[in-house]
């Protein structure tokens, strides 16, 4: 009796780990849509939980998902997870929407806005943050273990940018010298966005973007959103079988707005198809965020030429695993995001995107990849370019002394 129960349980505990849960638009091609969850199943024997959107103009959204999260309980389309660094994106999307509002320009230099930060030459400009050549030190990256350590030593604490930025040392080169990638870039970059718009982070993601474009499950916990009372997935370590113990808001403080968003892959796929769509940027706008620099980056996201034409995508590792990324020869987006610490996703989505692109006619349009060398203003919503204004005495920024810059803002 007690060997048929063990055996029983078993065949419970591999059917719930199995568990997997299919949204489709009625015009989803449904043999696709079986391909879809069919390379999602073979890629979950190797995840604890997955959970997948695949978005085809003309035809809709497919939604996959596979395996668990906290006691065995199955993915769900509507469990959040951390998206770590493609939360860039919608940093790089706040500044190009503020820039549309006149609030800002991506050309100004961060010292218009900010005060005098250690190691921070006010002279970068919001363009450079976003496409990684400000030089700046990476808060995580770059102090290897010591980050680590400073978060573990300190794991229930709910940390500020003020605080963050505290640890950064000095920068790799001068702004527009070179490429680096750097988490701090985008935090300042969050913090040019308040300075510039006169409210937090967190309100103008919601004001500018999670409300307007109908993105329910996606919040900023660094900011005050409330999300662990809501159905989120819990994140485990590759290493050991049992759950990796997340710090509710103070995992995600650490990082900030260089990857502490958390959403589902259902809203981060609306947020690319608007994103990239006709109805969130202007046409300047637009411009700027498909073009791409030799260093194949453009405006918070990576870029790959395939074929002649681009894929505009971000992947990200806080923990949790995450990609989202968009095909402009036909529009499509996949994102995919796992709770399990040390596994890419990024093979799956690749292997998600060309399933679907074999399926799919081409544009007959391709966009070229080209790089923006001076803004220049189309139309009323953009942003009037800015004059350049005789060059002043800037504070030394590799030393902390004390800056004459304007104190507009003081990071929080």
């Amino acid at each position: 009796m007690t060997k048929r129960i063990t055996v029983l349980f078993l065949a419970l505990t591999v059917f719930v780990y199995t568990a997997k849960t299919q949204v489709t638009d009625p015009s989803f091609d449904p043999e696709l849509a079986q391909t879809l969850q069919a390379l999602t199943d073979n890629a979950g024997k190797n995840y604890k939980g997955l959970s997948v959107a695949v978005d085809i103009p003309g035809q809709g959204r497919w939604i996959g998902t596979y395996g668990v999260s906290k006691d065995g309980a199955a993915i769900k389309p509507d469990m959040r997870f951390c998206i770590a660094s493609c939360s860039k994106t919608f940093v790089a999307g706040l500044c190009l929407k503020l820039q549309d509002e006149g609030l800002l320009h991506l050309d100004d230099s961060i010292g218009t806005y900010l005060p005098y930060m250690k190691h921070i030459n006010p002279g970068i400009t919001v363009r450079q943050l976003l496409s990684h050549q400000s030089g700046l030190f990476d808060f995580y990256n770059d102090a290897s273990y010591r980050t680590l350590k400073t978060y573990n030593n300190n794991p229930d604490s709910l940390w500020t940018p003020k605080a963050v930025l505290a640890t950064i040392g000095a920068p790799h080169f001068q702004p527009g010298q070179g490429y680096r990638y750097s988490n701090t870039n985008f935090l300042v970059a969050a913090l040019v966005c308040e300075a510039a718009a006169g409210d937090s982070f967190r309100n103008l993601l919601h004001r500018y973007i999670f409300e307007p474009l109908g993105l329910s499950k996606t919040a900023y916990p660094a900011g005050g959103d409330l999300i662990f009372n809501a159905p989120w997935a819990k994140l485990f370590d590759s290493s050991s079988p049992r759950s990796a113990p997340e710090r509710d808001e103070a995992f995600s403080s650490f990082i900030q707005a260089a990857g502490g968003i958390w959403s589902t892959a259902d809203d981060l796929a609306t947020w690319f198809q608007h994103l990239f769509g006709n109805d969130f940027l202007s046409p300047y706008a637009q411009e700027q965020l498909r073009s791409v620099t030799r260093f194949n980056y453009s405006l918070g996201m990576r870029a790959n030429i395939v074929d002649g034409g681009i894929r505009h995508y971000h992947s990200g590792a806080w923990g949790y695993r995450s990609i989202v990324l968009y095909d402009a020869n036909t529009g499509i987006v996949v994102s995919v995001l796992s709770n399990l610490r040390g596994k890419s996703v990024n093979g799956l989505a690749n292997q998600l995107l060309e399933a679907a692109v074999n399926m799919t006619p081409r544009k007959a349009v391709e966009i070229a990849a080209i790089e923006v060398k001076k803004p220049v203003a189309v139309n009323s919503q953009t942003a009037m370019y800015y004059a350049q204004q005789p060059a002043q005495a800037q504070p030394n920024y590799l030393t902390d002394k004390t800056s004459q810059a304007r104190p507009m803002y003081t990071p929080r």
